[in-house]
Order: C-alpha cells, then sequence, then structure tokens
C-alpha cells in the first residue's frame, strides 16, 4: 500500500518528512515554517515516509532544499523596513516644513472631504478579507482569535481615520481666500454689500463708489483721479497707503443733522490682503484726522472715522447685512438704484431743513425752497461710460409734492435732447439723464457741481 503524502495548506509543498510537535498534534512545514493540524484518518505513523522512497518530480520540487525564512519573518522584516522609511521620511518632511510652507501661499484652502457611508463599509470589509487572507488561520483557535482582534483594530482605526479625513480642516494660514478676497462681482444691488452691516442705525447718507469696476476703463479712471474729480485718488492714497487698483469698493454712512461736522463712517473693502502696520503708519503720516479711529474686521475689511467715539456707534454684532437700517434707506438701496451703478447715494430725512442742507435751501428762493424742503427720500445712481448716465429717484411728503416737484424739474428741462427721460409715479419722481445735461441742470438750480 502507498504511503500517503501530504502537502501543506499554507505553502502547497509535498511533505516527504514529517516533523511532529510532541503533545500537540500539529505537524511543522519545513518549507514556510507554518503549523497544522493532521488530516482526519491519519496517523503519524503511516505519514512518515523514509528518505530512501522514490519521488515524483511533483515531490522533488516541493521538498525544502535549503534553509527558509518562515512568512512571519518576512512579514515582520517588511514591516520594520517601511516603519524604517516611514520614520525617514517623516523627518525629512519635519525638516522641510518652513521651507515648503513658503511654496503654498497660492494654494487654495484645503476643503473637508465627505466619503460616503457605502465606500467606507466597503473599505472596511476589503481590509478585514486582506487580513484573513493573508494570516489564513483556519483550524488554528489562537491565531483566529488573534486575526480576529487585528481586523477589528485595524478596521476601527481606518474607520477613525475617514471621519478625521471628513472633519478636517486646514491649519495653513496662508490659504488662497486669505490672500485674495472674492473676485469683483458686477451688478450687485448696494443694498447686498456686506458693508452696509458697519454703518450705525442712525446713518441717513451712504454713498458708494465701486472702485475696482471703475478702474477697469479709461473713462472710469478719469472719474477716479482726473482733474476735478469727486474722489481724489491720490489723496486717499497718501491716507491710507492703498492704491485705487487695491480697493474693491468704498462706502461712507454718514449722519447729517445741524452739527457743524457730520458723524462719518467710511468702510473700505480691499481686492488684496493688506498689511495692518503699513496702514497704521501711513494714518499718522497722512495727517488723517484721529489715527487711532480705524477698526480692522479682517484683512480685507477696515472701517476709518474722523475721531474714535464715532467707531462706538459701528453695531456690536456685524451681520452682513443693513436690516438695522431705516425702513426708507433701505428701500431706496434696494429698489431704487440699478444694477450696475458704479457710483450711488441714497439718503432719508423727515425734514431736510432741520439737516446741514438747510445751508443750500436757505439761499434758494422762497418757492423753491417749499418745493425742495418737501422730499424726504433720495436715491441716484451713476453708471461711468464714455458719456455717463444718471438715474435719479426722489420720494416726496405726499403725492401732491411730487407733482409740485415734477413740475419743478421740468422748468429746467433742456428739451434739446433726448436722453432726458422723467416721470412720476404716487410720491416718487424719477429722472435718467447723461451727465451733461445733469450739470446743466445743477448749474440751472444753483447746485455746486463737483462731478465728472
Amino acid at each position: 500500500m502507498a504511503v500517503p503524502h501530504l502537502s501543506c495548506p499554507y505553502c502547497n509543498a509535498i511533505l516527504t518528512e514529517i516533523e511532529p510537535l510532541a503533545g500537540a498534534g500539529r505537524i511543522l512545514c519545513p518549507q514556510c515554517g507554518e503549523t497544522f493540524p493532521l488530516p482526519k484518518g491519519m496517523s503519524l505513523q503511516e505519514g512518515i515516509v523514509s528518505p530512501d522512497s522514490p519521488r515524483t518530480d511533483g515531490e522533488n520540487h516541493g521538498r525544502s532544499t535549503g534553509p527558509k525564512l518562515s512568512n512571519r519573518t518576512i512579514a515582520l522584516s517588511l514591516l520594520a523596513l517601511m516603519g524604517l522609511v516611514a520614520i525617514v521620511f517623516l523627518g525629512f518632511a519635519l525638516q522641510t516644513q518652513d521651507i515648503r510652507r513658503q511654496h503654498d501661499t497660492s494654494l487654495p484652502k484645503s476643503q473637508s472631504i465627505t466619503i460616503p457611508i457605502g465606500v467606507a463599509a466597503a473599505c472596511n470589509v476589503y481590509i478585514v478579507a486582506l487580513i484573513f487572507a493573508i494570516v489564513r488561520p483556519q483550524n488554528r483557535p489562537g491565531p483566529m482569535r488573534m486575526t480576529i482582534l487585528l481586523a477589528g483594530i485595524t478596521a476601527v482605526v481606518f474607520t477613525l481615520g475617514l471621519l478625521r479625513v471628513h472633519i478636517r480642516q486646514s491649519s495653513d494660514p496662508n490659504a488662497a481666500e486669505e490672500i485674495l478676497a472674492p473676485p469683483v462681482v458686477r451688478h450687485l444691488r448696494p443694498i447686498e454689500l456686506s458693508a452696509l452691516s458697519y454703518m450705525p442705525i442712525d446713518t441717513n447718507l451712504i454713498v458708494g463708489v465701486h472702485v475696482a469696476e471703475l478702474m477697469e476703463t479709461p473713462s472710469g479712471q478719469e472719474f477716479l483721479t482726473g482733474s476735478g474729480s469727486l474722489w481724489n485718488g491720490q489723496q486717499l492714497q497718501n491716507w491710507t497707503g492703498l492704491d485705487l487698483p487695491d480697493i474693491r469698493y468704498m462706502v461712507a454712512g454718514l449722519k447729517v443733522d445741524n452739527n457743524l461736522l457730520p458723524r462719518l463712517v467710511l468702510v473700505i473693502e480691499t481686492v488684496r490682503t493688506f498689511e495692518v502696520a503699513k496702514i497704521q503708519a501711513s494714518l499718522r503720516a497722512g495727517k488723517w484726522p484721529d489715527p487711532e479711529a480705524v477698526r480692522f474686521f479682517s484683512d480685507h475689511t477696515l472701517v476709518l472715522s474722523l475721531n474714535r467715539k464715532d467707531l462706538q456707534a459701528i453695531p456690536s454684532k456685524v451681520t452682513g447685512d443693513a436690516n438695522h437700517l431705516s425702513p426708507r434707506l433701505r428701500n431706496a438701496l434696494k429698489e431704487r438704484i440699478a444694477p450696475g451703478s458704479q457710483v450711488w447715494a441714497a439718503g432719508h430725512a423727515e425734514n431736510w431743513d432741520n439737516t446741514l442742507a438747510a445751508v443750500y435751501l436757505g439761499s434758494l428762493p422762497q418757492e423753491h425752497r417749499e418745493i425742495l424742503n418737501k422730499i424726504q427720500t433720495i436715491a441716484i445712481g451713476i453708471r461711468v461710460d464714455e458719456r455717463p448716465i444718471v438715474q435719479a429717484s426722489f420720494q416726496c411728503s405726499d403725492e401732491p409734492a411730487a407733482k409740485a416737484f415734477l413740475a419743478f424739474l421740468l422748468q429746467q428741462y433742456p428739451h434739446e435732447t433726448k436722453d432726458w427721460k422723467i416721470h412720476q409715479k404716487e410720491t416718487w419722481v424719477s429722472f435718467q439723464a447723461n451727465a451733461s445735461e445733469l450739470s446743466f441742470v445743477m448749474n440751472k438750480m444753483k447746485i455746486p457741481n463737483s462731478g465728472p
């Protein structure tokens, strides 16, 4: 009867020499170093094959011809090598961290990544199956328990890693959005600008200039920097140290009352980040009325005032909207200024005769003064092109006052032009004209003209 031969279930080597483990009922494979139990119905005596017995080619091929390293030894060696490589690269990364940070100032900020739960579960199943395939603990109670423990720990660590990726936030202080503000958004109504949230609650006149848009066209640049311009760009640069191309927009809020000097809150939003120390030094060197009357809400937003006391009127909680302003002023900003206006102004007062406007109103004839004094809300938008267009709306105290103001404007109407449009609806009177026509009307009404 032929002697049965055994094959190792781990490396498939044909065993012609069996080395039993004393008292264990198991066999040690000389090829891979793994142990396994005897097959059922086979005794140690019948599984022993003499070294002189003839062997087939398959048997000779599967027999160990020299000392072999066990799988466990090889695996531990690989793990040790991987750990050594990881330590070396970690040390290199720590040593070069400062150098690498100098090159990633323009990279986008890291975003949190959401791993679908199905993908996470599939990855865990794959890892556990891979561990069982490598260790192969079949018919081995001790290794089976160890394999289950190892697979469980690995699954927990991997799951925690996925959660860490999910909630990860960037620790890079040089993230791209902190370097550049959001791109210029055109055709926004003034009510949509976050600068309005810094305006004190009793502000009654707001003026805005979209500097970035104006700097894109020659006519806009002329408006900002030309001789006789309403906005002195050079003076603003002397005060703040900011060049006009660095400014996204400016919004000035005033409380116009019977005081000689209105309270001013000026919000400047920049395109690029600025240096706080540089602006503070420029305010001192440029002789700003109070160099300490400045607050920096971000590295893109600064708020100036003529004195530190006026800054106390800024809302303690900045919400990013204009809901705290008076309803009439909000309505003018939202409904009465056309999108795309690069220069705009809105104001409201129940009686402008109780403000500094009384100085101008007092210089007018009595009949004109009575008409203009009934205007309560104004909204003006200017689009600076080759032929600047001015759109203005005025809300009067009642409809008869609006009709009287319409008749007053029609008296100033330059009939020889075609771009002048004027109409009245309920308490509102609106008109549109180009800048030259507006200058003609303003001169006729004896209003100082310092515009384009």
